[in-house]
């Protein structure tokens, strides 16, 4: 008997199939780690956190970030919003640098020109795909919720270019992620998940820090792209004031809006 070939169609199939995948898997990081609102109730009320285990089986994966996504599901079933927001507001805080800020220009060297430039090249990313953060977000435009919604929307407009053969859209959606994951969430991600793994250790949200720093460890695997180490230092409290006036300048609208 002849070796058994997988056809074209079917492995275009599972092409869409993978990205969609990934991409839901962005879609319920950007909630999680967004503070809790309308989304977030829409989200959980629609029980998207269950479909977890079968969106991960459609990469594959039977593993560690399987079980990962179990402790999510649990955690998710006996948290409730009140809960889940006053773990938001005791860990991420009402000031930019908490114990796990949110934001990328919170992580890294101290590089006072560096600020207004890659918060640039961030927007820069959105704007070439049209989107903007909404003004109604109150914002910046580094912070890991907006971020991974990008990342959402680059794999769901890569997975429908695949489906419609429009190969040259994929290739530039895939690059532009490939790219964005190397300079920005895939560089930052890992020391802002692990700081907030300990942060809310013996809370809820340890599990959303634990499933985002093995998912961006797969991510950066798949995509060949080097993994941003877990020690990035945070940048001083001299430095808070020119990072915010610069994101200021550059807070828009958010990722999905008119997509």
């Amino acid at each position: 008997m002849g070796k058994i070939e997988t056809s074209p169609f079917s492995q275009a199939a599972r092409t869409v199939e993978e990205l969609l995948a990934r991409s839901a898997v962005y879609h319920a990081l950007s909630v999680l780690l967004r503070h809790p609102g309308a989304e977030t109730v829409k989200w959980l009320v629609a029980r998207e956190h269950h479909r977890l285990p079968e969106v991960l089986g459609r990469l594959g994966d039977d593993g560690r970030l399987l079980e990962l996504a179990g402790r999510l599901m649990k955690m998710l079933d006996t948290t409730t919003l009140p809960d889940l927001t006053r773990q938001h507001e005791r860990i991420f805080g009402h000031t930019v640098q908490g114990t796990a800020p949110p934001y990328e220009l919170e992580y890294g060297e101290e590089h006072s020109h560096r600020q207004p430039q890659e918060l640039s090249d961030i927007a820069a990313f959105y704007t070439a795909f049209g989107l903007q953060v909404a003004a109604r977000a109150h914002e910046r435009v580094d912070h890991i919720g907006t971020e991974c919604e990008f990342l959402h929307y680059l794999l769901y407009k890569q997975a429908c270019a695949a489906d419609e053969e429009a190969a040259e859209q994929a290739q530039v959606c895939e690059e532009a992620g490939r790219r964005f994951l190397a300079d920005h969430l895939g560089r930052w991600g890992p020391a802002f998940a692990l700081r907030l793994t300990r942060s809310a250790e013996g809370e809820g949200l340890a599990a959303v820090g634990a499933f985002l720093l093995e998912w961006l460890s797969q991510e950066c695997a798949r995509m060949g792209v080097p993994l941003g180490s877990c020690d990035l230092p945070l940048r001083s409290p001299k430095e808070q004031e020119a990072v915010g006036c610069a994101a200021c300048a550059l807070q828009r609208g958010k990722p999905g809006d008119g997509c």
